[in-house]
């Protein structure tokens, strides 16, 4: 929480007792539905030992395990925690068996890593201290189990205490390891059992209770912290109160002898958040208010009152400790405290003779000193005995969001070389305000290269190359709010005719919204992310803006061709006309049609010219509409020229039948001769087929052979299939001269 000012008006506006003791025992009751793996990433922490008897023996934090948990305590006995699956362990090296809760007994019960006590799934919290252990389920039952001193009976498995089915906050204190145990329900009221010869249950004597009691009649409890032979508590109005044994000034009373017998609050102030008592003869006593103040009491032997000093002494009343106004969470161990800040940093100070600071060695620190960094941790995190066990965050919030780069292509038009796309992700606003946005992660552009590499044959028409960026990949979340970017790509460079490349002009608006579990120091996660596309690719404004789950930059990307320097123009046409009889003034009519590529607009026209066999324009231009067949006029030596269209073009031309004309045709798409059976008889249409155009020669060469009928009726023609013919015709025309001269030598009558 970041605003430590209105914490408590915080606390005041949620008054309703179920929901505030909830929040104490950081939403665990989320546990009694299956959680989804959004909501588990956002409920359960990873789990972290140090000090004495951690599972891997450690004087800095360890991480157990892989899996998360929902709450934790230490004692003498060992450690306990809750899974996110509801499953409650223990582990350690217990001075009972029974502590363990797995049934056994005995005094040699050590468990090297988390064992899980029974198969109920429904535990949400745990607590605590020397020898035994509390829990409370989501049915509002309350358990206790461990050692048999005092007024405890042993119980080696959890046992309910009674029969209410309305606990949701339990607190077990150390004395003489027979309590006491407290416990707040949903109305807010306080109820205890266990040993009172200093009047640690606050019943206004020194007697025991065997069976839970209520303690006065305020309703409006929220925490409870006991220690040796005295507890503390805090109401909902931000009152401080102690009871119990006054020595060394642990009550806070201004007094170090004799006992508090009831309730009895603390000074005046009326903003307290939190206090945390330790569980040590040499008790210390922690509290934090909504000011995010630490102040401090009781014992110092080991410099656990924080305020840089260390000896013997003690103090009696409350006094602060630094000058830091960020304080959040406080957890009590065995003489010494840990706590984090607004900031997440976490820090200790105490005692440190099993190395339970979790600073590397085991020298005892006077003042608060750092730890580590963390991202979110768990109210119920805890340091007690000569141990610490945290549920924490390690790392930042972190999230993902993939941009894809797409680059659309005609068919037949590949990069000439390697791409490299840049997209820039600019601070824009964070919670709304576009005048602070140095809240923001720093972004660095992000890259996407494609190579140049031959393409497949596409459907449709066009060749769609992709690739993806997280654009979030590394960047982390410290603080709750509304992270907003916008996103745009930056100009391609290295392109130059005759290729082109079409730049998106979209921009989009990412926006992240990390959240803070209920409760100080909660995890920080994202909740959610979402995108807007403000223009689009075309650079049109979107007004309202797209709300949209495709994140994605389009360019479109061309190559011109126009011929090559043995053929000029994007595609020739050509006619030629062979034999000795051919009228070379004949007009051959063809149909040609261009196509368009599928990235071209459907109205797309093409400009062509007819030149003679000088270079010298015929006519005026022909217009060519995409996909439509336009009539083309040509004569011996003539040829039309196309002077420019895209790769992936399609040409297709017909030579319409001509009387006593046999076509053929030689064709070339992108320099590829393209083989086309010539007509065999004249008078036939001949169709040279559908090609698609590219960089090198496109061209259709027409050339026809004429046949002739003389009188004879025997068709002629030079073409080499019709030899034969051309000698038949000979021998007619020899035979028709003779025959005519014979018909002259005839005498007239």
């Amino acid at each position: 929480m970041t605003d430590k000012a209105n914490l408590f008006h915080f606390m005041e506006s949620v008054l309703t007792k179920r929901l505030m003791l909830a929040i104490v025992l950081v939403a665990s009751f989320f546990l009694v539905t299956p959680l989804s793996a959004a909501e588990a990433s956002s409920v359960g922490f990873p789990m972290y030992a140090w000090g004495q008897d951690s599972p891997v023996p450690a004087h800095t934090p360890t991480r157990i395990g892989d899996n998360r948990w929902i709450a934790s305590a230490t004692a003498l006995g060992g450690f306990f925690a809750i899974s996110e699956s509801g499953h409650l362990y223990a582990w350690g090296a217990a001075g009972t068996a029974a502590q363990m809760g797995q049934g056994g007994s005995g005094t040699s019960a050590i468990l090297t890593e988390p064992t899980q006590i029974g198969t109920a799934n429904n535990w949400v919290s745990v607590s605590a201290m020397s020898w035994n252990a509390v829990a409370i389920n989501a049915d509002g039952e309350l358990f206790r189990w461990g050692s048999s001193m005092g007024l405890w009976p042993t119980q080696n498995v959890p046992v309910r205490v009674d029969a209410a089915t309305n606990w949701i906050y339990a607190s077990i204190g150390s004395s003489g390891h027979g309590g006491p145990l407290f416990a707040i329900n949903d109305d807010g009221e306080l109820w205890a059992m266990g040993v009172n010869g200093s009047g640690q249950l606050g019943t206004g004597d020194t007697a025991d209770l065997n069976v839970m009691t209520r303690i006065g009649n305020r309703s409006d409890w929220l925490t409870i912290s006991t220690g040796s032979s005295y507890t503390l508590g805090i109401t909902e109005n931000g009152w401080l109160w102690s009871w119990g044994s006054n020595a060394n000034g642990r009550t806070g009373q201004g007094v170090s002898t004799g006992s508090t017998l009831a309730p009895t609050r603390i000074g005046m102030a009326d903003n307290w958040t939190e206090v945390r008592a330790t569980a040590s003869t040499n008790s210390g006593v922690g509290a934090i208010n909504a000011s995010g103040e630490l102040w401090t009491w009781g014992n110092n032997v080991h410099g656990q009152l924080g305020n840089g000093t260390t000896g013997g002494g003690y103090i009696s009343s409350p006094e602060r400790a630094g000058t830091a106004t960020n304080w959040v969470s406080l957890s009590g161990g065995n003489a010494h405290f840990l706590a984090f800040n607004s900031d997440g940093g976490l820090y200790a100070w105490g005692n440190n003779d099993q190395g339970q600071l979790g600073l590397g060695d085991t020298e005892h620190r006077n003042a608060p000193t750092f730890v580590l960094q963390t991202y979110g941790h768990s109210l119920v995190s805890r340091g007690g005995g000569p141990r610490t066990l945290m549920l924490i965050h390690t790392a930042p919030a972190e999230a993902s969001s993939i941009l894809e780069k797409r680059l659309q292509k005609p068919e037949g038009t590949n990069l000439l070389t390697s791409k490299t796309f840049t997209f820039n992700l600019a601070p824009h606003s964070f919670n709304g305000n576009t005048a602070n946005t140095a809240p923001l992660p720093n972004i660095p552009n992000r890259i996407i290269t494609l190579n140049a590499t031959p393409e497949p044959i596409p459907a449709g028409g066009i060749i769609t190359r992709t690739d993806t960026v997280d654009v979030l990949d590394g960047i982390s979340f410290e603080q709750a709010g509304v992270f907003a970017w916008r996103v745009t790509e930056l100009p391609t460079t290295g392109i130059t005719p005759p290729s082109n490349m079409v730049d998106s002009q979209a921009v989009y608006e990412l926006r992240v919204y990390v959240s803070q579990e209920p409760g100080i120091g909660g995890d920080f996660y994202v909740a959610a992310l979402t995108l807007h596309r403000i223009y689009n690719d075309a650079g049109v404004a979107l007004n309202p803006p797209q709300k949209t789950t495709e994140f994605a930059f389009t360019n479109i990307y061309t190559r011109t061709t126009t011929g090559t320097n043995d053929c000029f123009g994007a595609l020739v046409v050509s006619k030629n006309v062979t034999g000795s009889f051919a009228p070379l003034n004949t007009v051959f009519d063809f149909d040609v049609t261009l196509t368009r590529t599928a990235l071209c607009p459907e109205s797309r026209t093409f400009t062509g010219q007819v030149y003679n066999a000088a270079g010298a324009a015929v006519g005026s231009p022909i217009t060519f509409t995409s996909g439509t067949a336009t009539p083309v006029n040509l004569t011996h030596g003539q040829r039309l020229v196309i002077d420019e269209f895209l790769v992936g073009t399609r040409f297709a031309v017909t030579e319409l039948a001509v009387p006593n004309f046999a076509a053929s045709v030689a064709v070339r798409a992108n320099g590829v001769v393209i083989n086309v059976t010539p007509n065999q008889e004249p008078n036939q249409n001949l169709f040279t087929g559908n090609h698609m155009a590219g960089d090198n020669e496109n061209s259709a060469a027409f050339t026809n052979v004429y046949f002739f009928a003389p009188p004879t009726g025997i068709v002629t023609g030079n073409a080499p299939t019709a030899l034969p013919v051309i000698a038949a015709i000979g021998v007619a025309l020899l035979l028709v001269s003779k025959h005519r001269k014979r018909i002259e030598e005839l005498p007239s009558s």
